[in-house]
């Protein structure tokens, strides 16, 4: 009846509204939003969605052209570039926690993905598609102007020397971890080979 189709109407506007509440809460909690007036988080927490992953999805693929934006709300994801495990990030759900931000070259023009991000478990995440991000990049710049993308410029490159140096420093270890095996291997040679010789020179001697 009409009735009951304003019922579920009312229903679902109540719940739509909790869940924006909620969004927008979690948003206080990113240092990027967090300074935002109540007006630009409100209308931030609309162009959010509340999402849920299992483990080993990509939520960002190295090289890619930056598209969607996340803020993890609970879970681990790790990140990773070339094959090597740069970080993992870990959310409790806590209240008051500070929430990071992933994928922040979706909100610049042109940026490819630095790493990848990778889901390691379930995760609960605020996903900011690419149809929104320019809207997005307005209230960033409506909030900071050109500050807030120099800074968002230098987050991306620290980032990305970060990613570079830990890179570095697990391929130095790989490549000690493989000389010693070559050093071992070698050794392991010389014994063999020193061990064959006695045994020839023991059949040599025996009647």
């Amino acid at each position: 009846s009409e009735e009951d189709r304003e019922d579920a109407e009312g229903g679902q506007r109540a719940l739509n509204g909790v869940l924006q509440g909620y969004i927008r809460e979690c948003l206080t909690q990113v240092q990027l939003f967090s300074s935002f007036p109540a007006p630009s988080l409100t209308r931030l927490s609309e162009l959010f969605e509340l999402t849920e992953r299992g483990p080993g999805v990509y939520l960002c693929v190295q090289d890619e052209m930056a598209s969607d934006f996340f803020v993890l709300l609970s879970g681990t994801v790790q990140i990773i570039k070339d094959d090597t495990l740069i970080k993992t990030l870990h959310v409790k759900g806590e209240a008051n926690e500070q929430l990071p931000f992933l994928g922040e070259g979706a909100l610049l023009h042109g940026k490819a993905r630095v790493a990848s991000v990778v889901t390691h478990g379930a995760c609960q995440l605020l996903e900011l598609r690419e149809q929104h991000t320019r809207e997005v990049q307005k209230l960033l710049m409506a909030g900071g102007g050109n500050e807030v993308q120099k800074q968002l410029h230098q987050l991306i490159a620290a980032r990305a020397r970060q990613a570079e140096v830990i890179r570095d420093i697990a391929m130095s270890k790989q490549e000690a971890r493989f000389a010693e095996t070559i050093n071992k291997v070698s050794t392991a040679s010389s014994v063999i080979a020193n061990l064959q010789v006695r045994a020839q020179q023991n059949a040599a001697r025996s009647p």
